[in-house]
């Protein structure tokens, strides 16, 4: 697996040239900001607002219930970014770097422990570079959505509170309250010796007003601290070293391969069997994104679509146990005539999965029947390798049965008798007669 190592020449300058960590959950994207900036985006899946819902928009979950904004951690140089060395260890999890400016260089190592919602990073310095400038910079909490000109925005919308910094003891944090009385808030603490600088960050949230954000990201570091650093990084290692070994495959095709354990590396990094489903962005959060939340007409159905073959069932289960913990919402989803056995899913909506299908989409471009269909596809894929006979009885077929019947009570026969589905957009496909029934054809989930 070292040969999979991947390894940079230079320090990216975009959200989209960075260095990606994460557990699940917490996740940190690595890159520069200027020339003399080094970033380290703070992400949480969960960290979204609750506003609630307000009509039938397609856009309206990504108002209502988006993904937020947290911030970054920085390091800001004394001399001008002139280059760098770095790399990134998929097998274990860790990434490391050199970063030369003109008054010296900077050395870095970060991993975001496995079972832990902390981020770890280290950072040392040479020459003018010895004294590490770290600063913490809150992100508005906002939805991306509003920063930019969409159709289906809101003419008034009220902005969260104003962050608030502050510290106990050793413990600085960024608390930050929402309109619901839930919020979010992140705690980091930094030790210094005489040649390195270690900083320790985590994110709590809070989604209802019911609990302690800023005790709860302190005492993940609390518990970070309890175990000596050897032992919780040889811990994440192993970690990581038997989810590779359950999928394990050679390729002559060295970039092929390559590409395949980098994909492995991105889904463990991004959801775990008990954590927030993949959306658009896993942990590592772009404000700039016009996409913060989830997309029902092929993204979430080929972001799973690797976990069958490559021996990792158990990473399903954040998708599966998202459907089945929202299944009124998604009964909701249908007509109230239709509700008492029938469910569907629009194309986005945040983690409650509260996205109307109404024909009126049809104006927009934007009326797609097949999405939840296509996603129960692969939750019967499940099925199909575990034999798990209690999770397809309880959850797959009648859910299954459901979604079938939504497309049952579009159909309309012809002059010849033949039933036929209205025309409508199939994910990624176009507007067309049967258009469902032509993709998921096409996709072998459905043979006629």
């Amino acid at each position: 697996m070292k040969r999979q190592t991947l390894r940079w020449d230079t320090i990216g300058t975009s959200y989209y040239g960075g260095i990606l960590l994460g557990n699940g959950l917490l996740g940190t994207n690595i890159y520069k900001e200027d020339e003399q900036t080094i970033r380290f985006d703070i992400g949480r899946t969960d960290v979204t607002d609750q506003r609630p819902h307000q009509g039938s928009g397609l856009s309206e979950p990504l108002i209502s219930r988006p993904r937020l904004p947290i911030g970054r951690m920085t390091i800001k140089t004394l001399g001008k970014i002139t280059g760098a060395k770095m790399s990134l260890d998929i097998y274990n999890a860790t990434a490391e770097g050199t970063i030369y400016t003109s008054k010296g260089t900077l050395k870095f190592s970060s991993f975001v422990p496995a079972n832990t919602n902390v981020i770890y990073i280290s950072a040392k310095g040479t020459q003018s570079e010895k004294n590490i400038n770290w600063e913490f910079i809150a992100e508005k909490s906002k939805s991306p959505r509003m920063n930019q000109q969409n159709a289906g925005n809101p003419a008034v919308y009220p902005e969260n509170p104003i962050p608030q910094l502050s510290k106990i003891g050793e413990f600085e944090y960024c608390r930050q309250t929402l309109l619901n009385d839930g919020g979010y808030a992140t705690v980091w603490t930094k030790k210094k010796t005489a040649d390195e600088s270690t900083m320790l960050i985590s994110v709590g949230y809070d989604p209802n007003g019911k609990a302690d954000e800023v005790k709860e990201a302190t005492q993940a570091i609390q518990d970070f601290r309890k175990v000596k650093l050897p032992a919780a990084l040889a811990a994440h290692q192993k970690w990581w070293h038997q989810f590779y070994q359950q999928s394990f495959i050679s390729i002559p095709d060295q970039r092929m391969e390559s590409f395949y354990w980098i994909q492995l590396y991105k889904l463990a990094s991004a959801t775990r069997a008990n954590l927030p489903m993949i959306d658009l962005m896993g942990p590592w959060f772009n404000s700039k994104t016009p996409w913060p939340g989830v997309w029902w007409n092929l993204n979430t159905q080929l972001t799973y679509s690797p976990i069958f073959t490559a021996n990792h069932l158990e990473l399903g289960k954040s998708l599966f146990n998202t459907i089945n913990s929202n299944l009124q919402n998604l009964i909701n989803n249908v007509p109230e005539p239709w509700r008492k056995d029938a469910a569907a899913i629009g194309r986005i909506s945040g983690y409650d999965l509260v996205a109307p299908l109404v024909e009126s989409n049809k104006e927009n471009g934007q009326f797609e029947l097949g999405n939840l269909t296509w996603a129960m596809f692969y939750y019967y894929q499940y099925y199909a390798y575990s034999k798990d006979k209690g999770e397809l009885k309880q959850h797959i077929y009648p859910l299954l049965k459901r979604s079938v019947n939504h497309l049952l009570y579009h159909l309309k026969k012809d002059e010849q008798g033949i039933l036929h589905l209205p025309s409508s957009f199939s994910p990624e496909y176009k507007y067309a007669e049967d258009a469902i029934m032509r993709f998921l054809a096409c996709a072998g989930a459905y043979s006629p």
